[in-house]
């Protein structure tokens, strides 16, 4: 099997989004982790007008936005369409850069029971997948652009 180079932008992406998956996974068993922590301590999220929903949100979102950033990456492998798939892959990548990294949703401070800042993020992300995605999905609109040119 030959290699494609057009194909690398749609590989970057995924493994953008396979650090995406794993963060909000780590961010639900984080928030169950922090919501047992604060029960032994007699305390809930409710006492630091948190709604445990909005935890579980979070990963859904992530999750969400792994499935609509998947998409794009198959449309842009299988079916060819380099520039629909990596406009995708660009786009989740920069909502998850912002609501991941620029805008936390809330940050607790528990210091008298527990002693941590948790930070509450809209989307979980480990800093380097949103930009993977947005690398991925850029490459594969050049190369898109490439073989129509051809």
């Amino acid at each position: 099997m030959k290699f494609e180079k057009e194909r690398i932008g749609s590989i970057i992406a995924l493994i953008g989004v396979i650090l995406l998956i794993i963060a909000g996974l780590v961010s639900l068993i984080s928030a169950l982790k922090l919501d047992a922590d604060l029960n032994l301590e007699g305390q809930s999220l409710s006492s630091f007008d948190i709604e445990p929903g909005m935890l579980i949100d979070a990963f859904f979102a992530s999750i969400l936005l792994a499935c609509v950033a998947i998409i794009g990456i198959v449309i842009g492998y299988k079916a060819n369409k380099l520039l629909t798939g990596g406009f995708l892959c660009v786009l989740i990548g920069i909502i998850v850069f912002y609501f991941g990294i620029i805008q936390p949703a809330q940050i607790i401070d528990t210091s008298p029971p527990l002693n941590y800042v948790y930070v509450i993020r809209t989307v979980p992300t480990l800093y380097v997948d949103p930009f993977l995605m947005i690398v991925g999905g850029a490459l594969s609109m050049y190369f898109g652009k490439k073989t129509i040119a051809k």
